[in-house]
């Protein structure tokens, strides 16, 4: 870690590291904030073995930037290229901003409303996104139920060859089982979100991803991680941010006070309408159930910062099914609110 601290400070300008610490709480990426005499930087380490993701990120976090939405700016070499091979990965790097985060268990009304003021604001400010970087951004659409089942099965068969089945393998099996009967279920032709308004989305919009200043009031002072924006159903970006943001079987509980305060700030810079709000939690129980991430990076890993994350989902997408209609009609309800900006339609791309 430290002659790759050393290595990317030198070749962007930043001089001697003198200090280093390893963040945790990243999954996919690596995290490094160094100390040089130019000051505290935040060093991220790229999942991805080319540049090509790591600089549309810092495209889009740019237009977000300049509609005055708060993201780390990040450094660049004198070439202008904004990251640095070094070790085994790609490396970006950015001002180390001081901040906290917040529990999903602090998250209340207010709170609430903050965040979904923040997503709003961001589907707003990308929806002037360049028609180029549009093309080159990845488009979540439609998934093939034929090669989820492929998957499924492949993980299956690896399990069965094991000599012995641990605990997370019998759970593998039993979420890969159930969202087989998801997938089986639903008709073959129909998207759920094939008719939805759709644009650039942030892609992983949740309480790990922003931060806020220290004290009180609660102030956003920076939205991180753009590496997973898309073009996809702006729902899809909405129902993910509710999920990872709120705890919504106890906010459901009573009366989800914290998703309606959502949907208000949502509404003071976006809209996203009684049809995409009905659909929304049938778009994203199919995505989830399409989703086998988690379980990819444990077999390939053997062990996986995010095997944490495998045995919540199992119980995440059975709610999501078993409460699909009073959660329909609650989004309906909640963002009730005409669409005043032009979003980019699936026909433009």
């Amino acid at each position: 870690a430290w002659r790759v601290a050393q290595q990317v400070a030198r070749h962007l300008g930043l001089g001697e590291v003198r200090d280093l610490d390893a963040v945790n709480g990243g999954l996919l990426n690596r995290g490094l904030v160094a100390t040089t005499p130019g000051g505290r930087w935040f060093l991220k380490g790229s999942r991805y073995p080319d540049p090509a993701p790591i600089i549309r990120e810092h495209e889009v976090a740019a237009i977000a930037r300049r509609a005055g939405i708060p993201s780390p700016t990040p450094i660049a070499a004198r070439d202008g290229a904004t990251a640095t091979w070094a070790g085994n990965r790609w490396w970006a790097t950015y001002p180390y901003i001081d901040g906290h985060h917040m529990a999903r268990s602090d998250v209340g009304e207010a709170t609430a409303a903050i965040f979904g003021e923040t997503l709003g604001r961001i589907h707003a400010a990308l929806d002037d996104t360049p028609a180029d970087l549009v093309r080159r951004l990845p488009s979540k659409g439609a998934p093939s139920p034929a090669a989820t089942l492929d998957r499924i099965r492949a993980f299956e068969v690896d399990i069965a060859r094991r000599p012995v089945a641990t605990a997370f393998d019998g759970h593998a099996l039993t979420s890969l089982a159930y969202r087989r009967s998801v997938i089986e279920g639903e008709s073959p032709s129909r998207w759920p979100g094939e008719d939805l308004p759709t644009g650039v989305i942030h892609g992983d919009f949740h309480v790990g991803n922003v931060r806020f200043a220290v004290g009180h009031p609660p102030v956003v002072n920076a939205v991180l991680d753009w590496e997973l924006a898309a073009i996809a159903p702006r729902a899809l970006d909405v129902a993910r941010a509710l999920d990872l943001t709120i705890d919504l079987q106890v906010d459901f509980d009573e009366g989800a006070p914290r998703v309606r305060a959502f949907a208000r700030g949502y509404g003071q810079h976006a809209s996203l309408g009684t049809h995409a709000a009905a659909r929304l939690p049938h778009l994203y129980r199919v995505a989830r159930a399409h989703s086998l991430w988690v379980y990819e990076e444990h077999y390939r890993q053997g062990e996986a910062p995010t095997d944490a994350i495998a045995i919540d989902d199992l119980t995440t997408l059975q709610w999501w099914l078993r409460e699909r209609d009073a959660i329909a009609s609650t989004m309906v309800e909640a963002f009730a609110v005409r669409a005043t900006r032009r979003i980019i339609s699936t026909r433009d791309h």
